[in-house]
């Protein structure tokens, strides 16, 4: 770098004296002349050394820059190197640790089974000397405690399960319920219909009574006078016909002959006829509101019939459609079949138009129909089991078992006599608490089922035995009392409950 330094010195003293020479007044041109060449000779030549210079600072300054870039790339190189090597040792270790802890593991597994067998054999030959028994049989008996034990925590755990889901279930059943109830709005009002009359003339009031034998030997109906001075009513086993009198009554009430024979069958039969065209309306619309489809045949005509029928001053064919209503709803908030539940909800009481003149309940006898006229086999279930007669196809006819007793236990829905409801449990008290063996019996579901208790001991604290059929034999015979001493509506089952208690003692 000095050298180079000098150099350019030298030669800038060259160029200053050369230009002196050059303009000096003594020098003649020639000289001038020769002065010119030498200075671009010196010129060329400075330019080659500076060339040569810059190429050689050059060469070595890029020599020096890949030197130090094999330093750098060494550098990483041996960081690396250190690295993997401390990771290597690192994971090698930690091989080496699991490598003995799982051995001390495999020792310590044989030394525990070591003991195991022995204490078992300890156990056996303990067991044998001091109880001089085979120590298979000792060991079954271990088996079963244990399997008692575990049984009885199971049960318990099971148990608490029950109740807490039982209780998150009352729970949501209510909430399906208030929803359901509060969505069926019913703006049609269904008046309540009265099998009486009023007559104010005495005179045509008499008349009537005496025509009443003719309404006896042709639709076993007759007309009877109320209590109230003025107030006939109709009494016979077919509301619909009851109905049909009835309206054929109001219209004699004004006067004219009383119609015998075939007139009167005419003139029934003419009522009759109005009668179904106003029940088949009622019905198309029921199911038209519904979306049921098509319900044709004989359950088309029992259905018509609950038109004129009443339950405890409900009229049916308005208990059926609003049944309908709510099964269907309850069954979408549950996930089930919604119009399986709306039409077993609105055929649930089909079976009510034949309960007249044919024995059997009524759920029984309308899945009978439905189910000879090819009906879904859920909605003949529904019919069916909704009072608990038959056993149930599904969840759905618990649903229309659910929306029969809300629509039954509607304010208002449902009216019946207090002291004719009264007097029927207490005959039915009577009947069922007769025998000694019995210990206690109630009335559930309105009077429709009687569930009796009967007595484990005597009174000297003896135990009393019962076998199935003798239980089975004085249920018949309270059933047949009742059916023989008793008037209600539909049916009334009778069962019979043997208590059994098991104590033990926790210590």
């Amino acid at each position: 770098m000095i050298t180079g330094i000098i150099g350019a010195v030298i030669g800038f003293g060259l160029v200053v004296l050369l230009e002196r020479i050059r303009h000096s007044p003594q020098v003649n041109a020639d000289e001038s002349s020769n002065f010119e060449g030498a200075e671009r000779k010196l010129r060329r030549r400075m330019a080659g050394r500076h060339r040569h210079r810059l190429g050689r600072r050059r060469s070595e300054l890029s020599r020096r820059s890949r030197k130090v870039k094999q330093l750098e790339e060494r550098i990483v190189r041996a960081h690396i190197d250190e690295d993997e090597a401390e990771a290597f040792e690192l994971a090698r270790a930690a091989f080496e640790a699991n490598q003995r802890r799982h051995q001390s593991l495999k020792d310590r597994r044989k030394h525990f089974k070591r003991r195991l067998e022995t204490l078992e054999g300890a156990f056996q030959e303990a067991l044998a000397q001091q109880a001089e028994a085979d120590p298979k049989v000792l060991l079954e008996q271990l088996e079963e405690s244990l399997v008692d034990e575990y049984q009885k925590r199971s049960e318990k755990i099971v148990r608490q399960s029950a109740q807490r889901l039982e209780s998150q279930q009352e729970r949501r059943a209510r909430e399906i319920i208030h929803s359901c109830a509060e969505r069926y709005a019913d703006s049609h009002f269904a008046p309540r219909l009265s099998t009486g009359f009023r007559c104010e003339k005495a005179a045509r009031g008499a008349d009537l009574l005496a025509w009443s034998d003719t309404l006896k030997e042709a639709r076993s109906m007759e007309i009877v006078a109320s209590e109230r001075e003025g107030f006939y009513s109709v009494k016979g086993a077919d509301p619909w016909w009851k109905e049909a009198v009835r309206r054929l009554a109001e219209d004699l009430v004004s006067g004219g002959d009383l119609p015998t024979g075939d007139q009167l069958e005419r003139r029934l039969n003419a009522i009759s006829r109005t009668m179904k065209s106003v029940a088949s309306r009622c019905s198309e619309r029921s199911i038209k509101a519904l979306k049921t489809g098509p319900v044709e045949g004989e359950r088309r005509r029992l259905l018509d019939r609950l038109r004129f029928r009443t339950s405890y001053r409900q009229n049916q064919w308005r208990h059926a459609s609003e049944v309908g209503f709510l099964s269907g709803m309850i069954c979408w908030e549950v996930g089930l079949d919604g119009p399986v539940g709306r039409r077993g909800g609105l055929l649930h009481d089909i079976g009510k138009s034949l309960t007249h003149d044919t024995e059997g309940g009524h759920a029984v006898l309308g899945a009978e129909v439905a189910r000879a006229e090819d009906e879904h086999p859920g909605v003949a279930s529904c019919i069916g089991s909704h009072h608990g007669d038959e056993p149930p196809l599904g969840l759905e006819p618990y649903v229309v078992a659910a929306g029969d007793a809300i629509s039954g236990a509607r304010p208002g829905a449902r009216y019946q006599m207090g002291e004719h409801h009264e007097q029927r449990l207490r005959e039915l008290d009577r009947i069922t608490k007769s025998p000694r063996i019995v210990d206690d019996a109630y009335a559930v579901h309105g009077g429709r089922e009687v569930r009796v208790i009967l007595h484990t001991e005597d009174r000297q604290g003896r135990p009393i035995r019962t076998s199935e059929k003798q239980m089975q034999t004085l249920a018949r015979s309270m059933a047949d009392q009742i059916e023989a001493e008793m008037e209600y509506p539909g049916s009334i089952n009778v069962t019979l409950i043997r208590r059994v208690v098991a104590q033990s003692r926790a210590r």
